[in-house]
This record gives C-alpha cells, structure tokens and sequence, in this order.
C-alpha cells in the first residue's frame, strides 16, 4: 500500500524538509510554525500577544510523492 508524503524545500538554502506536521523555526529573525496547506506554505507567528500569518508559498516548493 503506498503513503502520501510531503516535503518543502527553502529555495534560499536549497533544502528539503519532511513536512508531517507544524515545524517550529525561525524565519527572518521571528521564531514561529511553518504549516503546509496543499501547495501553500504559511508561516505563523506571536507578536505582541497577538498571533500572525504570512504567506511564504514564494520561498518554499511543496512536494507530494506516494512511496
């Protein structure tokens, strides 16, 4: 039976990331959670108590592959 997997990779760095839930990092100079929503890579934030959300699709590719 084969499984649906996700990655995402920063083109900045020109890695790839297994992607299976929330990854907590720091992304220019803010700590805060990258989340894969199909083809688009949000990232969310706290400041100031309130949270926030950036699109950062333009720096990510996301990658389905069935292994």
């Amino acid at each position: 039976m084969a499984n649906l997997t996700c990655r995402i990779k920063d083109k900045n760095d020109n890695q790839w990331i297994d992607y299976t839930k929330a990854i907590y990092t720091k992304l220019d100079g803010m700590y805060g959670w990258l989340c894969v929503d199909l083809m688009t890579v949000k990232f969310f934030w706290v400041w100031e108590g309130d949270a926030k959300c950036d699109d950062v699709s333009d720096r990510f590719e996301v990658e389905y592959k069935l292994v």
